[in-house]
Order: structure tokens, then sequence, then C-alpha cells
């Protein structure tokens, strides 16, 4: 073979190896990448630690209803719809519903300062590093997950909640006596 024909094979040969190479990481990175938990999946299993420091997990709270709500102290719909989510929890609360807190990336101390302003009455788990705001891709805060006793997504809601509008999704999911 003569030297432009050697060039020409060497040239095609490394475009199709770097094209196989640049397929083959595209698919290594698209099996990593997790999709948006939605309405009738299993809520992903996370660990945080609450504001006083104890290990807690999502898991412990299977068998009751859970409402997650992502929110930040520095984020005005969040601060519009505490009352809702602090009156919810009151009211039922004994009927099995348990209210998370998720604070994405605060210190503690700012935190406290949110929690005592408000009155805030449920539990508050510290996302410091925001894996879970990563495992469920949340965008906008607030953003609120509602999850059923078996520990699947019942409902979805990005944007402040009001009180009626959480009454109607929590009075759907209690169990019908």
């Amino acid at each position: 073979m003569n030297k432009k024909r050697r060039y020409w094979l060497r040239l095609i040969l490394l475009t199709v190896m770097v094209g196989l190479i640049g397929f083959a990481l595209y698919r290594v990175m698209e099996e990593g990448r997790s999709e948006k938990p939605q309405v009738g999946d299993l809520a992903p299993n996370f660990q945080l630690s609450s504001l006083d420091g104890k290990p807690v997990s999502l898991e412990q709270l299977k068998g009751k209803v859970v409402i997650l709500n992502f929110w930040g102290s520095w984020c005005e719909p969040c601060r519009t719809e505490m009352p809702a989510l602090t009156e919810i929890y009151r009211q039922y609360q004994q009927a099995g519903i348990e209210v998370v807190g998720i604070n994405i990336a605060e210190t503690d101390v700012t935190a406290m300062q949110f929690v005592k302003q408000y009155k805030l009455n449920f539990p508050i788990w510290m996302d410091r590093n925001r894996e879970v705001v990563d495992l469920y891709e949340i965008g906008p805060i607030p953003s609120t997950y509602f999850i059923d006793p078996t520990g699947k997504i019942v409902a979805v809601k990005e944007g402040p909640l009001q009180l009626n509008e959480l009454q109607n999704i929590v009075l759907s999911m209690l169990p019908k006596s």
C-alpha cells in the first residue's frame, strides 16, 4: 500500500474507534443517571440527619402517610406555605400523617432560626450536601412529595401549597374506615 492509502485507512480506523469509545461512554453515563421519581413510583429511600443531629431515613416512616417538603429559608413561597404545613401536621399527626421538612443546604443555625420564626411543629431534616435534592431531582422550591403508607408516591406538587389543597390531598391518602 502506498502512504496515502495507509494514511486514509488509519484515519478511518481512528475515527471509528473514537466514535465507539464515545458511544460506550455515553451509555455508561446514561445507565448511571436516574429518572426523577414520579407518581406511582416507590419513593427512593435516603438517610439524612435531623436538625437535632440524629440520623433519620425515609424507611423509618414506612407505614405512615408522608409529606416530604423541600424548602429553604431564603425562598419566599416556602415561607408562605409553612403555616399550612404546620396546621396539617397539628390536625393529622394523630392519624399517622408525617410532615418532614427537608432543608436544602443551609446551616443548622439558619434552619433553627426559621423553625422558631415560623413556629414549625414538624421534623426538619438537613440535606446539607443536596444529596436528596439530587436524588429527587428537585427543581423549583418549594416542592412536595406525598407518599402513601406503602412508600408509593401518590402526588407531587411544585410551588407553594394552600391549606385547602393540602387537606384534600391528605384526606384522599388517609385509610378509609
